[in-house]
């Protein structure tokens, strides 16, 4: 994520078809993480489930970014293009690292139920 955040700053086309190429692998993990990991939640920890929805919910924009905005970006100056992708990786990083925090570890408690 690093990476296309660096490329988008030299060569913005590039850094867009990074983007689209890793986006495909990024829809796949957040509709594969609702469908098992919150149903587990939800199944067994539901009374502790409102952060892990929280963090959940931030799929949406990042699939948001994904199917509407990349394709966007070539049509802005290539310095707000990069302000985007920046804002687009720092928020999926701080929501990765969210997943890790509050997600995982309830879902693994859970299932241990």
């Amino acid at each position: 994520m690093v990476q296309i955040e660096e490329k988008s700053r030299t060569n913005l086309k590039q850094a867009i078809e990074m983007l689209r190429g890793l986006g495909k692998s990024i829809l796949r993990h957040a509709v594969e993480e609702e469908a098992r990991i919150m149903r587990v939640i939800m199944q067994k920890s539901k009374d502790q489930s409102e952060p892990s929805i929280k963090v959940m919910q931030e799929h949406r924009q990042i699939i948001e970014f994904l199917d509407k905005t990349i394709s966007q970006l070539q049509n802005f100056p290539q310095e707000e293009s990069a302000k985007k992708i920046r804002k687009f990786v720092e928020d999926s990083i701080k929501h990765f690292s969210e997943e890790e925090e509050i997600v995982f570890p309830l879902a693994l408690k859970a299932d241990s139920m």
